[in-house]
């Protein structure tokens, strides 16, 4: 019992203007001033007042009530609001007492008063309000037993009434929903001079008491109705409806709720777990994917504040895939191109309804992410991101924090999972989605395309073109239609009786798995069993009930799919297919190479299959063998596929790390292409280009070097090496040469430039106009063209003039790669620059071709004077 000898000064309460602190300022030795053990209080980093005690013991802090040196009595009704935690199990020896009135600014000598105690009474701890006597503590009310045995946080309020009528509220979140704990009457102090806080602990809860939010004064009139803050959906047929206050009896008429359109009134309301929560259902389910309206009208605060009319638009959505898209990824965000350097994702709402995520999953990889309270607006963006980096970019659109969020640098699988965990939207991207190498090395992000066709992965993905590095938040800068049919990417063999299809985009399950979809022409027959991906509808396998046989090829129509927009595949759609055979030496040619590429291309290989096999591209591996003397030579090998690809019979397929920037650099269809996971590294100096089996057999050699280059090119780099004939070694060096200019310089995935030519029928492939001229430079006719046309390009030409007499006066020609058609220009001048004579001149134009035959040519014309 604590006793003292005292001299209150009083002043009346009424009088007294209210005051709060929530020590935001860090300090609360001033403004308000509280005072007593000093040195056992902090203000700590989230602003709260907590106990720093560093041995067992007690201690208080107060402030005063009062002006100084003023007195008075109670004569109004009164409010105390405070937030309180104690992070432990309470006790005897370690409790706190709150003082809403005390007669001494020491609260341990404090003999006159009210205050409420949180613990001390062991596993019945309840939260008690006690007066304090001279002689000692009498309880006015006690809360429920055990409410607070354990570790709690809660806000507390406290009304006292003239008439000394107690009220103690909580409210365990901390959300403005205080229920009634316990009543009391006493009317026995009036006076007030301190409020404070008095804690006892032992040392090793000496830290973990926690204060904050503290009002004192007059109570507080609430003068304005009751706003609905959420509604949720709950079973076919209910809703759940959030308050920020707590309502009357008026809340529980169904007349005061009517739902639009045309739904009508509720046939059962009540209230929740307490009276700011309502439970409302309705005769029958509600429509889904339709906007509606639950209008609410004269419904009542426990104040009497009133509802008049008010509306709230929702919808009972039923999500469906690809109604919200993963639409743009900041990946690697490092160096800083415009935007704050953080990691996120934004999604977008492609459809007219307000979406609300509760319950949703983002996957990360193997990662998941909760997401709870998120609502997305039709056709509105959401921007997922770290927490941390919410305040950042909140100013760029609406956001969602986690506490932890990383996207891999070169790429990731990201899921949205709906509550059912039914996949909405999947995105699995690498960083040659970028096509760019200068972005993808950090501060871009990766934008789709068109939000509404996602099913077209690196198709409808691309590198921001935004000058800030990227547009969450808002629409995307590479934003447009790009619908396309879908097509079969590849096809493989499981035994004699099962294929399997893979697509270029994301495709309808549903159309897939009907096997009508698709016949086999030679056969006349469908699948009787279509297998789909659960998980990625992607790929298909197709059971027949028929035993393909070896060294046939059969031909698959495809017909009635789509893909996850609804766009369906080409009309006629075929592909080829046969049982994959061993691959022996030569059976699989490397076609074409490119080792010096311009930047930011890529090296890449040809293959071409120049038999009537099928053959298993899983049974290859490209590499490199690297010549570093007096080193050994060095031989590295990469594999070309992880699953089964048919290579059909005279065939190409490209293989490089990035196929989209390779057609985009030499200007060609993207048709059958490998896109490797890891290239062998093929020197600009030269080395070997090597294709083995599985088992280590060599199927293709071929040794590369600049030297191999047609010696009149000004620049190799960025030129292929085509091979010339597929029945000459791949290893003699002649069997190769620069792919020609007039194609770009390359021909990745389809025929050589430099391919072999057939033999030349006998033509006129060179012409001569006009066939009198007079070099006089009158301006006519002072120049003659000699022009040519053939049905390979490749060739080397030569032409030579000679005069009528046999003899060689101009070597016009000398040498020169030359396409399928093209011209020269002689101007009647001599090797040595001089007007030759009037008279007969001949041109002999000779071709070589890649087999070493000779094509030769005459014609005559004459040099004149007008």
């Amino acid at each position: 019992m604590r006793t003292s000898v005292f001299l209150l000064i009083f002043m009346p309460l009424w009088s007294l203007a209210q005051w709060v602190d929530d020590f935001s300022d860090g300090d609360f030795s001033t403004t308000p001033a509280w005072s007593g053990m000093d040195s056992c209080f902090i203000i700590n980093g989230s602003q709260q007042l907590q106990s720093a005690g560093t041995v067992a013991g007690e201690a208080y802090l107060s402030r005063s009530l009062l002006p100084e040196d003023q007195s008075g009595s109670l004569g109004e009704d009164m409010e105390w609001r405070f937030w309180i935690r104690e992070n432990f199990n309470p006790s005897a020896n370690n409790y706190a007492e709150v003082w809403l009135m005390a007669d001494s600014a020491d609260l341990r000598n404090a003999t006159k008063g009210y205050f409420l105690r949180f613990g001390a009474a062991g596993s019945q701890d309840a939260i008690e309000l006690y007066r304090m006597d001279p002689g000692g503590e009498t309880l006015v009310c006690k809360g429920a037993d055990a409410s607070i045995a354990s570790s709690f946080k809660m806000a507390v309020k406290v009304n006292r009434d003239a008439g000394g009528h107690w009220t103690l509220l909580t409210d365990p979140d901390n959300m403005g929903f205080y229920t009634m704990e316990a009543q009391g009457q006493d009317s026995t102090y009036h006076e007030a001079a301190y409020f404070g806080f008095y804690i006892k602990y032992t040392s090793s809860n000496a830290r973990k008491f926690y204060f904050d939010d503290v009002y004192v004064g007059e109570k507080t009139i609430d003068s304005k109705p009751p706003t609905l803050l959420s509604l949720n959906v709950v079973g076919p047929n209910g809703l759940v409806l959030g308050f920020d206050e707590p309502l009357d009896s008026t809340a529980l008429l169904a007349s005061h709720y009517r739902l639009e359109p045309e739904i009508g009134f509720p046939d059962h309301v009540q209230f929740g777990d307490r009276p700011s929560i309502v439970r409302i259902s309705f005769p029958s389910p509600l429509p889904e994917n339709q906007n509606l309206q639950l209008w609410l009208s004269d419904i009542k605060d426990q104040a009497g504040n009133v509802v008049e009319c008010f509306c709230w638009d929702f919808c009972l959505y039923a999500p469906a895939e690809n109604d919200v898209v993963i639409n743009e990824i900041m990946a690697d965000p490092t160096p800083v191109v415009g935007l704050p350097e953080w990691e996120y994702i934004e999604l977008f709402n492609t459809t007219g309804f307000r979406i609300d995520l509760t319950g949703w999953i983002l996957c990360i990889g193997t990662t998941l992410k909760d997401f709870a309270g998120v609502q997305l607006d039709p056709h509105g963006y959401l921007i997922l991101c770290k927490t941390d980096a919410e305040q950042e970019l909140s100013s760029l659109g609406p956001t969602c924090g986690f506490s932890s969020f990383s996207i891999a640098n070169a790429g990731a699988t990201l899921r949205l999972l709906s509550p059912e965990e039914k996949v909405i939207s999947e995105v699995s991207f690498n960083d040659t989605w970028y096509h760019d190498a200068d972005k993808k090395a950090g501060g871009w992000s990766l934008e789709q395309i068109d939000p509404y066709n996602p099913c077209a992965g690196t198709f409808n993905w691309s590198a921001s073109e935004d000058s800030s590095g990227g547009t969450p938040g808002r629409e995307n800068s590479i934003n447009a239609p790009n619908a396309f049919h879908p097509q079969v990417e590849r096809v493989s063999m499981l035994g004699d009786d099962m294929v399997f299809l893979w697509f270029d985009q994301q495709m309808d399950r549903a159309s897939l798995e009907d096997p009508s979809h698709y016949q086999v022409l030679e056969l006349d027959v469908s699948p009787i069993e279509v297998i789909c991906n659960p998980l990625d509808a992607i790929s298909v396998g197709l059971k027949f009930d028929v035993s393909f046989l070896e060294g046939e090829l059969y031909t698959l129509s495809i017909n009635g799919v789509t893909n996850c927009s609804g766009n369906y595949i080409e009309e006629g759609a075929e592909v080829r297919f046969g049982i994959p055979l061993a691959i022996g030496a030569s059976e699989v040619l490397i076609n074409e190479i490119l080792f010096d590429p311009i930047a930011p291309g890529v090296d890449f290989v040809e293959l071409y299959n120049p038999t009537d096999k099928t053959f298993d591209l899983s049974e290859l591996r490209l590499g490199v063998i690297k010549e570093s003397f007096p080193n050994p030579p060095d031989t590295v090998l990469k594999e070309i596929v992880t699953d089964s690809r048919l290579l059909l019979p005279q065939t190409y397929l490209l293989l490089s790390t990035d196929g989209y920037q390779v057609a985009q650099q030499y200007a060609c269809a993207l048709a059958d292409y490998v896109d490797m996971a890891s290239f062998p590294s093929y020197p600009n100096s030269g080395g070997e280009a090597l294709l083995m089996s599985r088992q280590g057999a060599v199927v293709d050699q071929m040794t590369f070097s600049p030297s191999m280059h047609y010696p009149l090119l000004k620049e190799s780099k960025g030129v292929s090496l085509e091979r010339v004939s597929w029945e000459v070694p791949s290893s003699q060096r002649d069997n190769w040469h620069s792919a020609s200019e007039a194609v770009g310089f390359g021909t990745p995935g389809y025929a050589n430039s430099m391919r072999a030519a057939e033999q030349i029928a006998d033509v006129e492939w060179v012409s001569v106009a006009p066939k009198v001229f007079s070099p006089d430079g009158d301006g006519f006719d002072d120049h003659c063209v000699v022009s040519y046309e053939f049905e390979d390009a490749g060739g080397t030409m030569n032409v030579y003039v000679f005069n009528a007499d046999g003899q060689l006066i101009r070597h016009l020609v000398r040498g020169e790669l030359i396409g399928n058609e093209g011209s020269f220009v002689w101007n009647g001048l001599d090797q040595k620059g001089r007007q030759v004579p009037f008279g007969i001149y001949v041109f002999v134009t000779e071709v070589f071709d890649m087999e070493g035959k000779v094509l030769r040519c005459k014609n005559a014309v004459t040099v004149a004077s007008r």
